[in-house]
Formats: structure tokens, sequence, C-alpha cells
């Protein structure tokens, strides 16, 4: 009996030591909960983001403007050697540049990647409850058109295409789904302050937020905005201005004139250095006045 007693102790003994480890165990793997934000849920976050460009075999692209001879019949003729405009010769020599294409064809997709620089709001499920603190931004969209992709396009966004993102979330006490934006649309943005950019709204949400509605509002950085800005609304090079104008515009071809001892003067053309992304971030560009700093945001709500 004394043996079998000591059996019986020693598996009680065991028993007690492996349920206490099971708890133990189940204890230190326990982990955040995983909040699928829905209804009650509402964030806000300001990002920057870059976003790339690539062609129909998946190449890298930057955006240039095409020479169109029209646009500069009526070029001021600037006579470098004299300082001064108006020289015949030099109209006549810039007038003769034919018209010659930069630009790639399309369709050209755009990818972007961002991350939030604060956020705001919270997020729920229902049962658990978190506060956003962060954000990281994927979206892309393939264009539909196969015309010159230029700087100058950039303002006309019908051809765009539907955008599709993906936004990863970080809480303070949860982790939260991915949420899944597809077929948003893109257009033009002019702020009543005069601040440039983009805004996307609609599209589905699935994920987080599923059902939900955002708005994205995206300003043209101060790094890119103004060439970018340049390129829509000018200037264009023209005689007068040709050694400045890769500061000016540098989507705009570059322009040099050879004032001859004897006519004709003779004038030549080159691509110019394009833009390769597009900076997404506090307004750098701005139609009437100097830029307000204002910062990108995306604010959506389930």
């Amino acid at each position: 009996m004394r043996g079998r007693t000591k059996v019986l102790a020693a598996v009680t003994a065991f028993a007690a030591v492996t349920s206490l480890s099971v708890v133990g165990a189940t204890s230190a793997f326990a982990g955040k909960p995983t909040i699928t934000a829905g209804s009650g849920s509402l964030v806000s976050c300001d990002f920057t983001a870059k976003a790339g460009l690539t062609d129909a075999l998946n190449a890298k692209q930057a955006l240039k403007n095409d020479w169109k001879a029209s646009d500069h019949a009526s070029d001021p003729g600037f006579n470098s050697k004299t300082n001064s405009s108006g020289d015949a010769d030099v109209t006549a020599a810039v007038g003769a540049v034919p018209d010659t294409q930069f630009s790639v064809n399309g369709p050209i997709t755009t990818t972007s990647k961002g991350k939030s620089t604060s956020c705001s709001g919270t997020v729920t499920d229902g049962t658990n409850t978190a506060n956003i603190t962060g954000a990281k931004l994927l979206a892309s969209s393939a264009g539909t058109s196969t015309d010159p992709a230029t700087c100058a396009g950039l303002a006309d966004t019908s051809s765009a295409g539907g955008y599709d993102s993906i936004i990863q979330w970080k809480a303070d006490t949860a982790k939260v789904a991915d949420t899944t934006i597809t077929g948003s649309t893109i257009a033009s943005l002019i702020d009543p302050d005069g601040s440039v950019g983009f805004k996307l709204t609609g599209g589905t949400a699935t994920g987080s937020f599923a059902g939900g509605s955002g708005t994205t509002f995206a300003y043209l950085d101060a790094k890119t905005g103004p060439g970018i800005l340049a390129a829509v609304t000018g200037p264009k090079v023209n005689s007068s201005n040709a050694a400045s104008i890769k500061t000016l515009n540098p989507c705009e071809p570059a322009l040099k004139v050879k004032i001859n001892k004897t006519p004709p003067d003779l004038a030549s053309i080159k691509a110019g250095k394009g833009i390769k992304k597009i900076g997404i971030g506090p307004s750098g560009a701005n139609l009437v006045g100097p830029p307000n700093g204002k910062p990108s945001h995306i604010d959506i709500g389930a």
C-alpha cells in the first residue's frame, strides 16, 4: 500500500505541475486582440507618399512634355548676344523646330507608397476598441489612355483608371485588420485656398471599414509640386528663358539657340529632365499665393 500511495502522490504532483505549466504558457502567449473595424469606427490620418510611374512593360518612366511648334509660333525671339528681345532671326529659328515627342505612350501605371505622420480616431468590432496610432498606405492605378503621358496631362484624370488601395493600421491595444479599397475615383483638386493635388473618393472597402466610406486629399509637396504646377499651367520654354527652364519647369524640353554671324540662326531641343516621382505631403504648390503646408490626409469611417 505504501508503494501504491507513493505512485498516486507522484501522479497527482505531476498533474498539478503540468496544469500550472499549461496555465502559464497560455498566459505567456496571450496577445493583443485583432479588430476588424466595423460600425462606429472613425479614423483620420495625415500622411506623406511618393508615387512612381511605369509603362506597359513595367519599366520606370518620367513624365515629360513634348515640343509643339504651334506653342512657339509667337516666341519673343530673344538674342542672347545683344541681350534683346524681338529678334526676327531667332524667332524664325525657334519656329522652324518641328513637333517632337519626348513623352512615352500610355497606358501608365501609377503606384504610390506612403505612411502616416499622425493619426487620430478609434476602431471597434463591437467588443474590442483601440486607438489608431499609425498607418501605411499602398495604392496603384492602371491608366486606360494610350495617349502620350505628359506632365501637362496630369490635370486630366479622366483616363487615370480606378485606384486600388491597401491600408495597414497600427493601434495601441490591438491588432487591426487591413483595409482594402478597390475602384476609387481620382480627380484633380484645387482647394479654395489654392492648394493643388488630387482627391480620391468612393470605391468598395473590405476588411476593416467594410461597407464604409473614405476620402483622401493628396496635395503636391514642396519638392515636386512647383514643377508639376509649372508643367500644367506654364511657363513653357522659349528663347528668353531657355537658360533657366530646367529650374522653372523640368518637364519642358531644353532649347538651345545658336546665334550666327550671318543668318540664319539655328535652334535645337532635347528632352527635359522630367518628373520621375510625384511627391505627396504638406501642400507645396499653390495657385493663388505661397504654399501653406496643409497636410495631405485620409478620413475613413464605417
